[in-house]
């Protein structure tokens, strides 16, 4: 006879092989605000310096999904698959970021041949997702540069994002099925791990040095994957409940309302040179982000309902792909340098690059694979019969992949390296 399932707002898939989160637009919506803050501020905003905070509010996010999501699995099934746990994060997160990085060498050949030769070190350490170690021992500068800025500096914080994708659910399993521990050690650990990172930043921290080693390193900014993974044990998405007290749905929309404020203040008010972002500015940051999560994730929620408006969900929802493409294109077409304009003018050709290429990443690759592996692929190769057949777009897709992924290691490996660009100071 089954158990019962103690998450019943996650749906079972078929053959008992995992669960699925109930849908939250509202938390694709606040990835909306996440990648639009980084944008503004990659793109030279003054008014919003913390605008690179939205990496970390990533962070959260994703600390609070992929925990939700691990801890009901289990529950629910009584084990964890963690090989199809990274297959799904593969499908996900590998065709779009190859894609980026074919795309991204083939445009500076193109326009700046004379350049790529120093995108090789971080080309190959973002294929192995240790792009900010790379960074850090190669002391290679985040906001301050001579010259053109790496095309891939943006890519530490995916490296940051995928080795918790590794090592997280280990811990996980250890704690929950090989321990059997209940979900509240998770909580504490993290916790702990919280307050370590802050700790850890805090001492590393020089105001005589430039911050790059606390500013890339996973065990420095980890503080917000922690504090997504305590809310996702606090308060999960099953958690979630019709709240029949009008003043309970009022106050949980001042608290959604206090976060976002909270939220803005940091982006606002702190800068990437300022003290108190490493002596535990990313956890002041952290903790009404996850407030706002919680919030918005709520079935009942007003701030839920804003950021699940359609265009900010549809943003949101490819907000990977805008993160990727966007630091490329903004290095590409500099103000007044690689082209003759500059200001709003500007600034709009590059949202609409942005916009389209993600678009069409979303639809014509990420999406077909996500969905189907490399079931293209075998279509691909069942259609050389030497008969004409229309090839859908999956299939143009993954070959257009694939070749793209061979073109990209043969062209990485096969230039000569060259030290990254030095920084100031």
């Amino acid at each position: 006879m089954s158990q019962p399932n103690p998450y019943p707002a996650y749906q079972q898939k078929s053959g008992g092989r995992g669960v699925r989160l109930p849908y939250m637009p509202g938390v694709d919506g606040l990835r909306a605000l996440a990648v639009a803050t980084v944008f503004i501020f990659h793109a030279g905003a003054e008014w919003m310096p913390g605008g690179f905070l939205g990496v970390d509010f990533f962070l959260v996010i994703s600390g609070y999904l992929i925990t939700a999501l691990l801890v009901a699995e289990q529950r629910s099934t009584g084990r964890l698959d963690l090989w199809r746990f990274w297959l799904r994060r593969a499908r996900r997160l590998l065709p779009a970021l190859f894609l980026a990085l074919a795309g991204t060498f083939i445009a500076m050949l193109i326009l700046h041949w004379e350049e790529v030769a120093r995108l090789k070190g971080a080309a190959l350490s973002a294929m192995a997702y240790v792009t900010n170690w790379y960074f850090i021992v190669a002391d290679v500068p985040y906001f301050e540069q001579f010259g053109r800025p790496n095309a891939f500096t943006h890519l530490w914080s995916l490296a940051v994002e995928e080795q918790f994708y590794l090592f997280w659910p280990l811990v996980l399993a250890i704690v929950l099925i090989v321990f059997r521990m209940p979900v509240w050690v998770l909580g504490v650990l993290a916790a702990a791990g919280a307050a370590f990172s802050t700790w850890w930043a805090w001492h590393l921290f020089d105001p005589y040095e430039l911050p790059w080693r606390i500013y890339y390193g996973t065990d420095t900014r980890a503080v917000c994957l922690f504090v997504g993974i305590v809310g996702a044990v606090l308060l999960p998405p099953s958690r979630l409940r019709p709240m029949a007290s009008w003043v309970a749905r009022a106050g949980m929309e001042v608290v959604g309302l206090a976060a976002l404020a909270g939220v803005l203040w940091c982006m606002f008010m702190l800068n990437e040179f300022d003290s108190p972002l490493y002596e535990g500015g990313f956890l002041l940051l952290a903790i009404p982000a996850i407030a706002l999560i919680i919030v918005s994730a709520h079935p009942q929620s007003l701030m839920g309902r804003f950021w699940g408006l359609p265009l900010l969900v549809w943003i949101g929802a490819r907000s990977y792909g805008m993160y990727l493409y966007h630091w490329p294109v903004l290095m590409l077409t500099r103000a007044n340098e690689d082209v003759p304009i500059s200001g709003a003018p500007l600034v709009a050709i590059q949202v609409i690059l942005v916009v389209g290429i993600s678009a069409a990443s979303y639809t014509y690759v990420e999406q077909p694979i996500r969905r189907n592996g490399l079931a293209g692929l075998r279509r691909a190769f069942s259609t050389l019969d030497g008969k004409w057949r229309e090839h859908s777009a999956q299939t143009i897709a993954a070959w257009t992949g694939f070749v793209a992924v061979l073109a990209l290691i043969s062209l990485v490996v096969l230039i000569p390296s060259v030290p990254p660009v030095p920084g100031i100071g």
